[in-house]
């Protein structure tokens, strides 16, 4: 069954706090390898015949595996795979007018739109390729709030459990969020925004089988989705 992000939201925002304190760790540490990572996040505009153009948030997934050290202690049985995997996307965008300027409040503010969206993948193979996990806006979302389809937005953060267990941030994590979001501080502002706020846009921001996109082409390396 689909879980929404909304129900699961106050665990990982608390969550994602805290493994800010392993990074320093887990930057000394060479053999804490992290079994799954992101390996890069593309933003496209996809064009949908007359309607406009959806954002896609391309989310590409590199599956390490875990140590031997990390096997005995899940007590895997099946330690190529990571199972139960959940990649939680979370989106900020500045708010434009339909001529492309900035929307400011009374106090001379930019002002944003929180997005979050969550799915849930059965199982993953080490060393796989193409784990092409995809998210959408509609043309219709993309036209009101004054969004750029193709470009990354003012902020966004990606979290990743696998094996009932939270991915901590590393050294290869960058590329997980927006560069302005490496430190704890602006992390902690940021989710809190997200908490808010995103909750009112809750089921906008569309992975790929919930968009008529899930009958064409750029579904083919889809994982096997849990939903």
């Amino acid at each position: 069954m689909f879980l929404t992000p909304m129900k699961k939201l106050p665990l990982f925002c608390l969550s994602a706090l805290f493994v800010f304190a392993t990074v320093a760790h887990s930057q000394q540490d060479s053999s804490a390898r992290v079994p799954i990572e992101v390996d890069r996040v593309n933003w496209n505009a996809v064009r949908d015949g007359n309607r406009g153009s959806w954002q896609e948030v391309e989310i590409q997934l590199s599956v390490n595996g875990y140590t031997e050290s990390q096997q005995e202690a899940l007590e895997l049985h099946t330690p190529l795979f990571l199972n139960d995997i959940e990649v939680i996307l979370h989106t900020a965008h500045e708010l434009r007018s339909p001529q492309g300027s900035a929307i400011r409040d009374a106090q001379d503010n930019p002002v944003f739109v929180f997005y979050s969206s969550e799915v849930e993948i059965v199982s993953l193979e080490r060393n796989a390729r193409n784990n092409q996990v995809l998210f959408y806006l509609p043309p219709e979302i993309v036209k009101r709030d004054g969004i750029r389809a193709g470009q990354e937005p003012f902020r966004f953060l990606i979290e990743l459990r696998a094996d009932g267990r939270e991915i901590p941030f590393s050294r290869e994590s960058q590329r997980r969020m927006s560069s302005q979001l490496m430190d704890a501080e602006a992390v902690s502002n940021f989710m809190s925004q997200v908490r808010s706020q995103a909750s009112a846009n809750e089921g906008i921001l569309m992975p790929i089988y919930q968009t008529p996109h899930w009958h064409s082409r750029r579904a083919e390396n889809s994982p096997p989705y849990k939903w």
